[in-house]
């Protein structure tokens, strides 16, 4: 089985294929735009020949089309800003999907694997991705392929990570397959945070800027142990009874935002040092919202206890260990994404490139269904295009 990554970022669904088919992909392809992202992998997987398509002569992309074309199946992970729920511009003709197209354009039309499968957005399965998703299906036909998508998320792949995608697939011919579903249970939070061995890399890393809001110095929280006489690790068992994943959401729920405001009322943020001053401005922006009956963009720490929300920038800067008074680690970050214990970022600083990536348990599934496919292993359907949905699963759409 021979198979390369193009645009892999970080690298989890390149290491999700390698787990199944059991070695290296032949090549990695990708742009000078995501030479930072793509580093990661690229480092780690150091014998890999790397291309930049970008950055090569017409002779020298004709060269290695000829030498990687026919792969049995090409994996990618292209930039998902245009239709994520994270993102308020997100729409279909969001600069970033073009990457989906393009590389879409290249494989199916230069490389023709026998399947070429990809990770984005939930949006991509919505209305509001429906016009991208007929460009692809466009280019498919025009190349002999037909297509397929699966919308999962990875806590039905036995990993507690709510981390909802969509994934794309295109198959060499006029039919496509119906995959298997995934239901599978896997370890609550904290067993599961307690695979990782002592002395891993990254361990104790968190991001840096003002963005984090580590519980032990954000004063509202301090505010709030204090007064209920909890210790961190009770309150988050607590707060979790009470069905809410954010401090601020608790607040809302007990009806204590009064107390907050009065309490934050008595001090002066202004002289306080950063960025400090900035907890006062959260209680009252957030206090204001909820008197008028709106939401709020919360900027309180996100309470995990039995899985977490998906892995994002905001999730690694908010997001607090169940039991210790501190932010979960960019290792258990690294982990929640099931990337290697040995596999390390350059700097704290780049703590994103951990969000722009695919689960390796998810990729994994995935991979295993595509070689099923290309054993001749699974039933072709009688159409050109379904969409399926692991949460219900069943084909939610067949033309």
């Amino acid at each position: 089985m021979k198979y390369a990554s193009i645009i892999p970022l970080i690298g989890g669904m390149t290491l999700g294929n390698k787990k199944i088919v059991g070695k290296n992909p032949e090549a990695i392809f990708s742009y000078s735009a995501f030479q930072a992202n793509d580093s990661h992998i690229v480092n780690y997987l150091e014998d890999v020949p790397y291309f930049k398509l970008d950055e090569m002569s017409e002779e020298e992309k004709s060269n290695i089309t000829e030498q990687y074309a026919g792969l049995d199946f090409i994996t990618t992970v292209c930039p998902c800003a245009g239709l994520s729920m994270m993102n308020v511009n997100a729409s279909s003709d969001y600069k970033s999907n073009q990457w989906m197209l393009e590389s879409a354009e290249y494989v199916l039309s230069s490389l023709r694997p026998k399947v070429f499968w990809g990770e984005n957005a939930p949006g991509l399965y919505t209305k509001m991705g429906r016009p991208v998703v007929e460009k692809l299906r466009k280019i498919a036909s025009d190349n002999g392929y037909s297509m397929s998508m699966m919308k999962t998320s990875t806590i039905l792949h036995g990993v507690p990570h709510r981390r909802q995608r969509t994934f794309y697939f295109f198959w060499k011919g006029s039919k496509v397959p119906e995959l298997n579903y995934y239901e599978e249970k896997g370890k609550e939070l904290l067993d599961y945070l307690n695979e990782i061995p002592e002395g891993s890399s990254m361990t104790g890393w968190h991001p840096t800027g003002s963005k984090a809001v580590p519980p032990s110095t954000y004063r509202p929280y301090q505010w709030w142990l204090k007064k209920s006489g909890m210790n961190h690790s009770e309150f988050v068992r607590h707060a979790r009874e009470k069905k809410c994943r954010t401090f601020f959401g608790y607040i809302h729920k007990m009806g204590l935002w009064e107390d907050l405001n009065d309490w934050a009322k008595t001090i002066d943020w202004e002289k306080m040092p950063k960025p400090f001053h900035r907890h006062g401005h959260h209680v009252f922006h957030c206090y204001k919202k909820a008197m008028m009956g709106k939401g709020w963009w919360d900027p309180s720490p996100l309470l995990v206890l039995e899985d977490v929300n998906a892995v994002t920038g905001r999730m690694m800067c908010h997001g607090v260990h169940p039991q210790k008074e501190r932010l979960l680690d960019l290792r258990e970050c690294m982990h929640l994404m099931g990337m290697p214990h040995d596999m390390t970022l350059n700097h704290e600083k780049e703590y994103n490139h951990i969000a722009q990536n695919v689960p390796v348990k998810t990729a994994s599934d995935w991979t295993q269904e595509v070689v099923k496919f290309i054993n001749g292993e699974l039933k072709l359907t009688e159409y050109d295009f379904i969409r399926q949905s692991n949460f219900k699963q069943k084909i939610e759409e067949a033309i």
